[in-house]
């Protein structure tokens, strides 16, 4: 937070106080895209919240509702925040708002995955309307198609293109290295030791 009004804005919204808010944004020139210091925004805590009224509020003021988290911290969006939290009315308010649907969070993650695994088929429905790719693949190569059948989400499967996980692909770099160490010859001196005969007594 880069000034005492931000900071107080995050607290305003952390409350669900709409009036404290609209009054900081207007009279202190809060910054509504400010973070803090794992780069969580108003827009963020507002979408953890399930706050209609206060993300209203903050999109009005032209909040990018894109803002990532630092990766370390799970690097995700508020859409994907709202996803996990199954808060379809706020995903529609940022969708509406050009919230992006295809960003990836530190898993590679979008929120057509995050639903796809929780089973939340409306949601992943509207987010699909809303021009998701349903072909990305996340850090383990897996689309949200995978996720969904993994888990048994017949409901969404059925919405999604049919994937088949390969396993060879996702694993080629790892196994190559794995070969290489096999393939190594043994140390010379260990050729010596093999050759050397053992004198016999006398």
């Amino acid at each position: 937070m880069s000034t005492g009004a931000d900071a107080l804005l995050y607290y305003a919204v952390q409350q669900g106080d709409v009036q404290q808010s609209s009054t900081l944004i207007v009279e202190a020139n809060a910054d509504v895209n400010a973070t803090n210091g794992n780069g969580t925004s108003c827009c963020h805590v507002a979408a953890m919240a399930g706050n209609v009224s206060i993300l209203e509020l903050l999109l009005s003021y032209e909040v990018n509702p894109n803002l990532v988290e630092k990766k370390e911290c799970g690097g995700q969006t508020p859409l994907h925040v709202a996803v996990n939290k199954g808060y379809k009315k706020v995903c529609e308010t940022l969708l509406n708002h050009l919230a992006d649907p295809n960003v990836q969070d530190a898993q590679g993650f979008t929120p057509l995955h995050i639903a796809a695994r929780k089973g939340l088929t409306e949601i992943a429905k509207l987010i699909i309307s809303k021009g998701a790719n349903v072909d990305i693949k996340d850090n383990q190569g897996k689309t949200a198609a995978y996720w969904a059948k993994e888990y048994r989400h017949d409901d969404i499967t059925s919405i999604l293109p049919a994937f088949k996980y390969d396993w060879l692909e996702q694993n080629k770099k790892t196994r190559g290295k794995i070969v290489k160490v096999v393939e190594l010859e043994p140390p010379k001196t260990e050729k010596k030791v093999v050759k050397k005969k053992v004198a016999k007594k006398k």
